[in-house]
């Protein structure tokens, strides 16, 4: 597995790699098959989210900048969310493990907790979502109110 360092620009929208992990999942609920490779995208996820957590405990430098503007946005955004920072690394270490389960046998977990995977990478990645939605949303209107000419 990757780790964050090495390869960043994988990580540029978590919002993208929960939906298409939430629908894979969807789809284990109801008995298809799915491509490992969506399921790995749920991997990817939460490893950026414990990246993003253990950016959350560890004590800021005043004037630190990080290199990639995306993620001090997710960090900031998932701070604010006011998540206990203890219990959402434990539940994504976890959420981690049920996937890679779920990559190696498709039936290992039952429906309710396929659910309570879809349910936590939901939660945990809207405050990202809503913010890269809001400076969409302002970039956009900034450029409106441009007179060219």
């Amino acid at each position: 597995m990757k780790e964050y360092s090495e390869s960043p620009e994988q990580f540029s929208n978590p919002a993208k790699l929960a939906d298409d992990t939430v629908l894979a999942l969807a789809s284990l609920e109801r008995g298809a098959k799915v491509a490992p490779e969506l399921l790995e995208e749920g991997i990817k996820l939460c490893d950026y989210l414990i990246h993003l957590i253990k950016q959350l405990k560890a004590p800021q430098v005043q004037g630190e900048r990080w290199a990639f503007r995306a993620i001090r946005d997710d960090t900031r955004a998932l701070g604010e969310s006011g998540i206990d920072i203890d219990k959402a690394n434990k539940k994504t270490e976890e959420v981690k493990k049920w996937i890679s389960d779920l990559v190696d046998n498709p039936s290992s977990h039952s429906k309710e907790e396929i659910e309570s995977i879809k349910e936590y990478l939901i939660s945990i990645t809207m405050p990202m979502w809503r913010s890269r939605t809001s400076e969409f949303r302002d970039r956009k209107m900034k450029r409106s109110l441009i007179i060219r000419g």
